[in-house]
Parts: structure tokens; C-alpha cells; sequence
């Protein structure tokens, strides 16, 4: 695995942990937030190691769809938790109050997991 890959990877599960600690404490908006920058952050780490740079959210959620999601790499399902993470992050980082209950931030973070796990599990295969 490429070096930046991997340093993506480990950024991934540590904004992940970050997620479930705000999420022991209520703070349901914010773990929305890092739930959805633990998948970014994954699906960076897949993409760089298949030598594909993105930076910006759009950039990422659509490259991922099409270098992984498209080729059968990943179920749609995946592409779709990214894209439900990305749009409760806009809602939890930019309304105000943040309308985000504890069941969504709960299932952000669970599909977070999911995601990153995917991501991992991608990147061992990788030659």
C-alpha cells in the first residue's frame, strides 16, 4: 500500500473514533459531521491507490462512484451512504439548529463503519 494511502486509511479510523466519542457524549450533529469525513477520507485512500487524485467532496463522491462503485468494485449501496453522509454533514455543519437526531447521527456513524471497513478491506487487496 502507498504511503499516502495508508496515512488516509489511519485518518479515516481516527475521525471514526472521534465520531463514536461524540456520539457518547449527544453530540449528534458533530459525530454526523465526522462520520462523513471518516468516509471521505476512506474513499481517498482507495483512490489514491489507484493513482486518482481528487480533493474536493463532489470530486471524491463521484470519482468514487465511478473508479469503484461503477466497475463492480463496491455495491451502489456504498456510493449511497457516502452521498446521504456528505448531504447530513452540510446539514449538520450549516443549519441552524442542526436538525440532526440522534438516530441519524447513530446511523451516519454505523455506515461510516461500514464504508471504512469496505475501504480497508479494498486497500489489503491491492498489489
Amino acid at each position: 500500500m502507498k504511503p499516502e494511502s495508508a496515512d488516509a486509511i489511519a485518518r479515516a479510523r481516527a475521525i471514526l473514533e472521534e465520531a463514536e466519542y461524540l456520539l457518547s457524549g449527544s453530540y449528534w450533529a458533530a459525530a454526523a459531521s465526522r462520520s462523513y469525513y471518516a468516509m471521505f477520507h476512506a474513499a481517498k485512500s482507495v483512490l489514491n491507490e489507484m493513482d486518482v487524485e481528487r480533493s474536493s467532496h463532489h470530486a471524491v463522491i463521484g470519482t468514487f462512484g465511478e473508479f469503484v462503485v461503477k466497475p463492480g468494485l463496491a455495491d451502489r449501496q456504498l456510493q449511497k451512504y457516502l452521498l446521504d453522509a456528505f448531504s447530513l454533514r452540510s446539514e449538520s455543519d450549516y443549519t441552524v439548529p442542526p436538525p440532526v437526531t440522534e438516530e441519524r447521527a447513530r446511523n451516519a456513524a454505523a455506515y461510516a463503519k461500514l464504508f471504512v471497513v469496505f475501504c480497508e478491506k479494498l486497500l489489503e487487496q491491492s498489489p
